[in-house]
């Protein structure tokens, strides 16, 4: 009999080790993190006087601030910063120098604080730089250059002094445009798309993952109207926008607005809008690297079908996990959350109700900032007003960097772009943000030790049997 309690004992006890690698080799897919309850809503901006226009934009520098731009009506570009409890007083920072219209600002912060942002008009690409700490400061901006042909489509990121641009030329193809020295010198266009000679291409995003791969994606346009859009593609560059793979189409007539991101284990996440009349909110990924791509799924909540048009791209965000979270923006019922489990998407849920009647329906935008916090952006009251939110996750936090000392005025810098603007290309003072007080930054190790508790169990009553047993003979 002692013999066999060994035995039975040593099972159990590989019971125990079995579950604990199991474990642990699913915390990074498996172990999913919970949103905590989101903050009162902030106004971080209100004109009567003025429409707030679409596509405001959130980014993090390595510092520990997060920066939020957006336009409006009257062509300027406006900028607001939040340090972990209030944002500053929204400022006018950039004008088109031709002084037409802004469609809208594009920015990204690389690596050593460099801020740097693109927008389109009727004439031209502009382009200017500044540092995350003068970023509110009109006079610290450099004097704005032209990098391209007129466009109001146009995406752009960073890695280390590298920025990379993509943009849509007028009733053209899709270009990357590219800077190896934070934004002084750029080099010459390249081509991503080939489109037919009767479209062109509208509405990309750029995605820089983790293996230094650029992903992009973009709709296509009929010519000469431009409505509806015709279809979704997909290509990629693994040698820093030097060269472009041939484009995928993922989708067809009558869909638009897409946006791409690439989550922690890897998978490629390309999401869409159907256009008005049409309507539903769409997903397709790929576990390849882009060779093959799984079947469309349609986004719906169990109670309602996501309507609407082109309202606005969704938002994609990844947080420190590796977990993607989307959310959609329709006209009913209104903002739509999920996320991605490693496997698929989970139940969405609704975020904002249009039925509230204090946002405008066609404008939201979601974001990860320090890895843990989720940031959500809303236009309201018709247009004339921006709101925030924030809420938690329980994944790690990211820590900032120590801010840098620096000595010359980013304004002083002399920006030289070197791309031709018009070349047609033939296809053959900052405040730190403090971790907020409910941020959980847990080890991930509560799953492992859940699913001990069983096997622990197990072994106690096998062992107290044991004992009884053996009294009785």
């Amino acid at each position: 009999m002692r013999l066999l309690f060994v035995k039975v004992f040593f099972c159990l006890i590989f019971v125990v080790i079995l579950l604990i690698f199991v474990s642990g080799a699913t915390i990074g897919t498996g172990w999913l993190p919970q949103i905590g309850e989101w903050s009162a809503r902030t106004i971080i901006y209100q004109d009567f006087d003025s429409v707030v226009n679409i596509r405001a934009q959130l980014e993090t520098d390595p510092f520990g601030n997060l920066h939020l731009m957006w336009y409006r009506e009257d062509e300027s570009i406006m900028y607001s910063r939040w340090d972990g409890s209030h944002w500053t007083v929204p400022t006018d920072i950039l004008l088109s120098p031709s002084g037409e219209r802004t469609y809208r600002a594009a920015f990204t912060i690389d690596d050593n604080g460099g801020v740097h942002v693109v927008w389109g008009n009727n004439k031209a690409l502009y382009y200017s730089f500044n540092r995350y700490d003068q970023a509110g400061n009109v006079a610290a901006w450099a004097t704005p250059v032209i990098l391209g042909p007129p466009s109001s489509a146009y995406a752009v990121t960073a890695k280390g002094e590298q920025v990379f641009l993509v943009y849509s030329a007028f009733g053209g193809e899709l270009y990357s445009l590219t800077s190896q020295d934070g934004g002084i010198t750029w080099g010459e266009p390249i081509q991503i798309s080939q489109s037919q000679h009767d479209a062109a291409t509208d509405e990309p995003r750029v995605f820089y993952d983790q293996h230094e791969v650029l992903h992009v994606v973009w709709n296509s346009i009929p010519l000469p109207n431009g409505y509806p859009p015709s279809g979704i593609f997909y290509a990629q560059s693994t040698d820093q926008a030097n060269s472009w793979s041939l484009p995928i189409q993922l989708d067809g007539e009558d869909m638009g607005q897409p946006n791409v991101a690439v989550a922690g284990d890897d998978t490629i996440h390309v999401v869409w809008n159907g256009r008005a009349g049409v309507g539903g909110r769409f997903h397709t990924w790929s576990a390849d690297r882009g060779r093959t791509w799984q079947d469309i799924e349609t986004i719906t909540l169990s109670t309602a079908r996501l309507e609407g048009g082109l309202t606005h791209p969704p938002s994609l965000t990844v947080d420190s996990s590796g977990t993607l979270h989307i959310l959609f923006t329709t006209n009913s019922p209104g903002a739509i959350y999920t996320y991605w489990t490693g496997n698929q998407l989970v139940t969405p849920q609704l975020l904002v109700s249009v039925a509230e009647g204090n946002w405008w329906n066609e404008q939201a935008l979601l974001y990860c900032a320090f890895g843990n916090q989720l940031h959500l952006i809303v236009m309201g009251e018709s247009a004339h007003m921006l709101w925030h939110s924030w809420a938690t996750l329980n994944v790690e936090a990211q820590s900032p960097l120590p801010t840098p000392q620096h000595t010359n005025a980013p304004s002083d810098i002399n920006i030289s772009p070197t791309a031709t603007p018009f070349a047609t290309v033939t296809p053959d003072s900052p405040i730190a943000i403090s971790a907020h007080p409910d941020v959980q930054t847990g080890s991930g190790m509560e799953p492992v030790l859940l699913s001990l508790v069983p096997a622990m169990l197990v072994v106690i009553g096998v062992v107290t049997f044991y004992l009884r047993h053996n009294r009785r003979l």
